[in-house]
C-alpha cells in the first residue's frame, strides 16, 4: 500500500514553509545563500539545493525498513474557480527537487530533480524527506498543494498509515475518512469530524497526542497531533485542556464558580465559554470580571436570594474549589481581596483562584486532558 501525503500551503516570496510535522525537522543545509550543497554519502557533495525562495518543505516519514521505494510527485496550484489543478498552464512546476535525508546515520540517501525517483535502504532509517521548488517558487503567487506518495518497489508495501495529513498556521478542520491515518493540524485551532456519535469512538491519549478508533474494531485508526478538537455527530469534544489553552481556561473559569459536578454536565454552557476563548478577544482577567459583575451570586452564595456579600461570595468560592469551609486567616484574605477590586482590577481574586493549583487539582485537570471534554458548541 502506497505511503501518500498531502499538503496544502500558502506561498509568499520570503516565507519558509514547513509542514506542522516538520517544525522540528534537522536542516540538513548549509547557511549560504542563494545556494546550499547538501551532504551526501560519505560527506560528498550530493546536489545543489536552490532555496533563493526559501519553500522547503520537511516530511518525516518515520522509521522505514530495508527495501527499494519509488516517489511519485505532484505539485497542483490553486484556482478559485476549479480548486485544484494540475494543468496549469506555465504556472505548472516542471520538477520538484527532492532530498531523501537518513536522519540517524546523517547522510543524503536521494538529491535531484525528479517528479518520479527511487531511493533505497540497506537497513532501517528515520527518513526525512525535503521538498523544495526553487526558483519556481515565484510561479506561485497564492496556494499550492503537493502530493507525494512513496511506495515499496520491491514488495508493494510500506509499514506506514495509509495517509499523512498536515495543517497549516490556520484554523484548519479535517474529515475522518475509512482508513488508517496520521493527521498533524499544525499551528491554530484544529479539528478533526466524525460522522457519528461519540460513544461510537475509543479516544486514547498517546506520547504525541490521541488516537481515535470505532469501537470493537481494531481499526482504521487516526493518530492526531496537534488536534484541538473532536467533532461529533451529538457533541464535541475539547483537547486543548492546558492551563494557558482556551479550553482549558474556560473550564478553569466556570470551575471555580460552578464546581466540577455542577459544571461537566452542563456542555453547552462550556462551549460557550470555549468560543469565547477562542475569540482571542477575552482574557481569564477579563472575563473574571465579568462574571463578577453578574447577578448570580445570590442565587449561588446566599442562599437564592437577590445578591450576596462579599464574605459570603468569598467563603462560598473558597469552598468550592478547596472542598473544604475556608478557615478564619483564609477568608480574611479572601475578603479583604474582593473589598479592594474596583474598575480594572474587578474580578482578579476569581481570576487567581481559577488559575490555582487547587482548583487545577478539583477539577480533574490531568484527568480530563486524556479523555478530552465535552462540550456543545
Amino acid at each position: 500500500m502506497p505511503y501518500t501525503y498531502t499538503i496544502d500551503e500558502k506561498l509568499g516570496a520570503t516565507s519558509t514553509l514547513a509542514p506542522a510535522g516538520a517544525r522540528d525537522a534537522p536542516n540538513p543545509f548549509t547557511e549560504s545563500d542563494p545556494y546550499t550543497l547538501a551532504p551526501g554519502p560519505n560527506n560528498a557533495a550530493y546536489g545543489l539545493v536552490d532555496r533563493r525562495y526559501d519553500a522547503v518543505d520537511a516530511y518525516c516519514l518515520g522509521q522505514l525498513s530495508p527495501g527499494l521505494y519509488r516517489i511519485s510527485s505532484v505539485v497542483s496550484v490553486w484556482d478559485p474557480g476549479r480548486a485544484y489543478i494540475t494543468d496549469s498552464g506555465s504556472e505548472a512546476p516542471t520538477a520538484i527537487h527532492t532530498t531523501v535525508m537518513d536522519m540517524d546515520r546523517g547522510i543524503t540517501i536521494h538529491s535531484g530533480f525528479s517528479t518520479d525517483s527511487e531511493f533505497s535502504l540497506d537497513g532501517d532509517a528515520t527518513v526525512w524527506i525535503y521538498l523544495d521548488l526553487g526558483n519556481q517558487a515565484s510561479k506561485f503567487p497564492a496556494q499550492y498543494r503537493v502530493e507525494f506518495t512513496v511506495l515499496r518497489s520491491d514488495s508493494g508495501n510500506v509499514a506506514a498509515p495509509d495517509s499523512l495529513r498536515l495543517g497549516g498556521n490556520a484554523n484548519d478542520s479535517f474529515e475522518s475518512r475509512a482508513i488508517n491515518e496520521t493527521i498533524d493540524g499544525g499551528l491554530g485551532v484544529d479539528s478533526v469530524c466524525y460522522s457519528a456519535n461519540r460513544s461510537d469512538f475509543r479516544l486514547a491519549s498517546t506520547d504525541y497526542g490521541y488516537c481515535v478508533s470505532p469501537i470493537g474494531e481494531p481499526e482504521p485508526v487516526d493518530s492526531l497531533q496537534n488536534i484541538e478538537r473532536l467533532h461529533f455527530s451529538d457533541f464535541s469534544v475539547a483537547l486543548d485542556l492546558g492551563a494557558t489553552q482556551a479550553s482549558g481556561q474556560a473550564l478553569l473559569l466556570l470551575g471555580a464558580v460552578l464546581g466540577y459536578d455542577l459544571l461537566l454536565p452542563n456542555k453547552a454552557l462550556l462551549g460557550q465559554a470555549i468560543a469565547l476563548f477562542d475569540s482571542g478577544l477575552y482574557s481569564m482577567q477579563t472575563l473574571s470580571g465579568a462574571l463578577m459583575r453578574l447577578d448570580i451570586w445570590g442565587v449561588l452564595a446566599n442562599g437564592g436570594n437577590g445578591s450576596a456579600t462579599n464574605i459570603q461570595i468569598a467563603e462560598y468560592l473558597l469552598t468550592t474549589v478547596h472542598h473544604a469551609v475556608p478557615d478564619a486567616e483564609s477568608l480574611a484574605l479572601a475578603l479583604s481581596a474582593l473589598d479592594a477590586e474596583t474598575g480594572a482590577a474587578q474580578g482578579d481574586f476569581l481570576w487567581h483562584l481559577a488559575e490555582s493549583q487547587a482548583n487545577q487539582a478539583q477539577l480533574e485537570l490531568l484527568g480530563l486532558a486524556a479523555t478530552g471534554l465535552p462540550y456543545i458548541g
